[in-house]
Parts: structure tokens; sequence; C-alpha cells
């Protein structure tokens, strides 16, 4: 994704897992991973981590599934994604 700040999310999250290989810890990969999903009147997608009060803009024509895809491919420790909107509500029939 093209956004700074999902970027830096990311390089961070992946310098926290080489630093726990780096002393033979660990990491286990996480099913069902908490994201939480809004659709805004700019006609894009906007996620949150459970543990990260700020959203990331998802690029322009994404989907669900393509915010999926790309952030198991970016963060080492997901595994599969469960979507909810801001009120705890399971988003998955929306992909």
């Amino acid at each position: 994704m093209k956004n700074k700040e999902y970027n830096d999310y990311v390089s961070h999250q992946q310098a926290s897992v080489d630093e726990y290989k780096k002393h033979n810890i660990y990491i286990r990969e996480l099913e069902n991973y908490p994201i939480y999903v809004i659709y805004r009147e700019d006609n894009h997608w906007y996620f949150r981590f459970q543990s990260n009060l700020k959203y990331f803009q998802a690029d322009d024509g994404m989907t669900l599934k393509d915010i999926e895809t790309e952030l198991i491919k970016d963060i080492p420790y997901i595994k599969s994604i469960q979507f909810y909107d801001e009120f705890g509500y399971s988003a998955g029939i929306l992909i």
C-alpha cells in the first residue's frame, strides 16, 4: 500500500519479529486476526489493527479481499484475518 504511515507500521512490525527471531524466540502466526474497517464517503476503505487506534487508508479500488491479501503478505505473524466494523460486528460477509 502507498500509505506512508502504514509502511512505517509494517516496517516496525517486521523489525520486531526479526529481533525476536534473532534471539530464537518463537513467533506464533495468528489466525482470525481482528481488523476493524470503515467504508467512507470518499469511496475508500479505512482499516485499523486491534492494537492501534489509527486508521490506515487502503489504496484506490481495493476490496476487503485485497486488503486481507496485502496484510497477510506484509505482517509476518498474521495468518488469516477477520474483519469487523467499528461496532464489533463481523464484516466477513462484505468480502
